[in-house]
């Protein structure tokens, strides 16, 4: 039988290489042995006590995520502080995270939102942390938005406009950034970039952002990686692993 080491080995020559990842981030084992034997694999974007629960009625021994379980060191692990890192422990639940590099990779996480968007022609920047590709032709933004609001699954944008860019604006060349803006703004300058899809974006850094001369909308940092991490599950299962995905990970924000 297959087990963690053999799982964690696989991602990261196959899918995700640990190497592609940010230099503050933190992907890897989190809890449980390499040595364990896989009886079934859950795939989620986040580990929550929800999740866990899913996982020991799915029979599911291992959880694959996109954040990691523990990201800040720990002072104490309690079940008031950390139920969902108590509950992995005391099921024997091992929890693995891909996390930016399952981000960069080719055929992760911002591959697929650029897929999503809709994009042709998807090519990486020179970082290789995001992506750019090009409409049909050029497209009205209200046009581009409401087409994206039904790929994404959302009911709403936020968009920054800067004033350069109010009058009739045609979009054509979109940038990919999924998850938190990281406030990277060179690369759109470089490919000539009209508009920029990401997910989360900072009070502060949507002010900066209306300076600028390019549209920003920001699909919530869930929208913008659930849809890659539904392709990760894919793909696991598509190498003969016994993957799925969960269906308890859901975004922790509701629209009143």
């Amino acid at each position: 039988m297959v087990k963690v080491k053999d799982i964690i080995e696989l991602i990261e020559r196959e899918i995700a290489p640990i190497a592609l990842a940010a230099d503050w981030d933190v992907p890897g084992l989190k809890t449980g042995s390499r040595e364990t034997e896989v009886s079934k694999i859950l795939v989620c974007l986040d580990v929550t006590s929800a999740v866990i629960a899913e996982a020991v009625k799915k029979g599911c021994n291992m959880i694959v995520s996109h954040h990691p379980l523990i990201f800040h060191p720990l002072s104490a692990v309690t079940e008031d502080t950390e139920p969902a890192l108590c509950a992995a422990i005391r099921e024997g639940i091992a929890v693995y995270a891909a996390h930016t590099n399952l981000d960069f990779a080719e055929g992760g996480i911002n591959d697929v939102l650029a897929q999503c968007a809709g994009l042709l022609s998807v090519k990486k920047d020179d970082t290789g942390r995001h992506r750019y590709g090009k409409l049909s032709g050029l497209v009205p933004l209200e046009e581009f938005a409401a087409d994206l609001k039904e790929r994404l699954g959302v009911s709403s944008l936020q968009a920054i406009i800067p004033k350069a860019c109010e009058q009739d604006f045609l979009v054509e060349r979109v940038g990919v950034s999924c998850g938190a803006f990281d406030r990277e703004t060179d690369w759109i300058y470089a490919h000539k970039i009209d508009l920029l899809l990401t997910g989360e974006i900072k009070h502060a850094e949507a002010v900066a952002l209306t300076e600028e001369r390019f549209i920003t909308l920001g699909a919530g940092h869930y929208f913008t990686e659930i849809c890659g991490v539904r392709a990760f599950a894919q793909r696991l299962a598509a190498m003969a692993l016994p993957a799925e995905q969960s269906e308890a990970s859901r975004s922790p924000f509701v629209f009143l």
